[in-house]
């Protein structure tokens, strides 16, 4: 197993994020050697395309929502040659040089970093999915699918419950909500490290488990994005 972070990414018709996902670990990767594995589950938008011409870049082609997306996850941590897994959502990117910081909370103690997330009810918290650290043996000894009733989602509850099963901590950073439409699922800030938009790869990998957002949602979300960040995509 090689030194540094291999970043695991499902996607799926998702072009405008994963390029800016792909330039905002390029330019805020610096600590450490980084590898970016994509599973794309059947894009027509020339997302595969794009990312096949990055040389640092190794994407594995699905068909069609043949995966959710917690199996697609399962599948890249699998092909990980590096000590640490990051995994990513398609449209989450870093938005600061220090967002790596959680490789250092791992531990002998702390098995798992990242994003907390806390469930509904008072149930506890875990370390979502899409900002989450943890060295790449012990994430293959467990799965990012979590089966909710009928449906097979993908979470970070069997990872954390791994965790604390062997006795071990898990240790994540908090987010902070930013309103782009009324009604919407809000984008979030995950500690000043990453930018999470949401509504985008999940909702199509899951086939409708989440509600569509409004047309509007993703068009002002990027406008305000190429605006940020200066886009000429």
């Amino acid at each position: 197993m090689k030194e540094g972070i291999s970043i695991c990414i499902v996607t799926c018709n998702t072009l405008f994020y994963n390029r800016l996902a792909v330039k905002m670990i390029r330019e805020m990767t610096k600590s450490m050697p980084y590898e970016i594995l994509v599973y794309d589950n059947g894009s027509q938008d020339g997302s595969v395309e794009w990312l096949s011409d990055q040389e640092d870049v190794f994407v594995l082609r699905g068909s069609g929502n043949s995966l959710v997306h917690g199996q697609g996850l399962d599948v890249l941590v699998r092909l990980a040659n590096r000590e640490v897994v990051c995994t990513l959502d398609s449209d989450a990117f870093p938005i600061s040089e220090d967002w790596l910081r959680p490789v250092s909370w791992l531990s002998e103690k702390v098995a798992v970093s990242g994003l907390e997330w806390f469930l509904a009810g008072g149930g506890g918290s875990y370390i979502h999915p899409s900002y989450l650290f943890g060295r790449t043996e012990w994430l293959r000894e467990g799965t990012f699918v979590h089966n909710w009733g009928a449906v097979q989602y993908d979470t970070g509850h069997l990872i954390t419950k791994m965790a604390f099963d062997h006795g071990l901590e898990i240790r994540g950073c908090k987010y902070e909500m930013y309103e782009v439409l009324p009604g919407c699922i809000k984008p979030c800030n995950y500690g000043g490290f990453v930018w999470h938009s949401w509504y985008s790869t999940r909702v199509v990998v899951q086939n409708g488990f989440r509600d569509q957002p409004p047309k509007e949602y993703h068009s002002e979300m990027q406008k305000m994005l190429r605006a940020k960040y200066s886009l000429d995509f």
